[in-house]
């Protein structure tokens, strides 16, 4: 295991998503958030998260040659604590986002398809050289 890996990438993950999440709250407006539809909540949240969380993930499944899967579901987790804990701090108790159920199928396939984009950068790159 690249512990050392798996903490690095854990919080640039997290702090990169948190700034994302951050700037589209700034731009929508915190008030307009529970006005929006599902879709809108989706393509404004949901999906950025999704398209920046994978770039990420497919850096770190590029860097590391084995255990890849286990390593990016570490790492998501890992990310995924730390959020919660901060939140669960803030808010005085412990908080589960109410989304969760469409949250863990968007972080499995972040996975997926880094593990895929991963892999074929690396075979690009390895011949290259």
């Amino acid at each position: 295991m690249n512990w050392s890996s798996i903490i690095k990438f854990s919080a640039f993950h997290f702090v990169v998503l948190t700034l994302l999440s951050t700037l589209t709250t700034l731009l929508i407006g915190a008030d307009n958030l529970d006005k929006q539809a599902g879709s809108d909540l989706l393509l404004y949240f949901k999906l950025p998260s999704f398209i920046v969380g994978s770039i990420i993930l497919s850096l770190f499944a590029k860097k590391q040659e084995s255990k890849v899967l286990l390593h990016l579901l570490i790492t998501v987790a890992i990310s995924s604590v730390v959020s919660t804990a901060i939140v669960s701090v803030l808010m005085q108790t412990v908080f589960i986002s109410q989304t969760w159920f469409i949250d863990l199928p968007i972080s499995a396939i972040s996975i997926l398809l880094a593990i895929f984009i991963g892999i074929r950068l690396r075979g690009i790159t390895s011949n290259a050289t």
